[in-house]
């Protein structure tokens, strides 16, 4: 997440140049963060918002933006007729729009067991980086074998050390979505197993 001071400077400077500045919140739900006050004062704003982290539908490719009415008018000349959301995003768009409760209900479950994680690494000084979204990334050693090892519990997290040109800055990295509880409870139990026999 980037510093407000900073995302202030930019926004001021592109504005100064006519420069439109988009801010990506797809995990806006999950942080409980956003620039939309900015949006009153500066016209030069886009912010992106999407369902599919929130609402668990990832391929549909429905979103949505926040924006000045001078740029959502430009954006729909762009647009035009031919490229909008089908049929069937429209109706999946409907329907989750009818369930806002029970995606607040996740979000809200995901925001704990995301804090339990969190706790778990703090305490077995495990290295994590904070996160605000519906995943978070950690450091330790033996990572590649881990995940292996993991998945042969059907546990799957994503190994990021063979991620082409990373430097190394991604080695004995593993990026893990956050689970439901009783999914969470059970990595638990099986990542403690799997890190003591390591």
């Amino acid at each position: 997440m980037m510093d407000k001071k900073d995302l202030l400077k930019i926004i001021k400077a592109a504005s100064k140049r006519g420069v439109i500045v988009i801010i990506d919140e797809a995990y806006y739900e999950f942080s409980n963060t956003t620039s939309k006050s900015l949006l009153k004062k500066y016209n030069n704003i886009i912010i992106s918002r999407s369902f599919s982290k929130s609402f668990g539908i990832a391929g549909t490719k429905i979103g949505y933006i926040l924006t000045s009415p001078k740029i959502a008018k430009q954006l729909e000349y762009i647009r035009g007729p031919f490229f909008g959301l089908s049929r069937m995003s429209l109706l999946v768009a409907n329907s989750c729009l009818d369930k806002v409760v029970d995606m607040k209900k996740y979000i809200n479950s995901i925001q704990q067991e995301r804090k339990k994680i969190t706790e778990f690494f703090k305490e077995n000084d495990i290295k994590f980086f904070k996160s605000k979204a519906n995943f978070i990334v950690f450091k330790i050693d033996n990572a590649k074998k881990l995940t292996e090892t993991l998945a042969k519990e059907n546990i799957l997290i994503r190994y990021l050390g063979d991620y082409p040109d990373n430097n190394g800055i991604l080695k004995n990295c593993i990026r893990m979505s956050i689970p439901p509880k009783e999914k969470m409870n059970y990595f638990l139990k099986k990542f403690k197993k799997a890190i003591k026999n390591q």
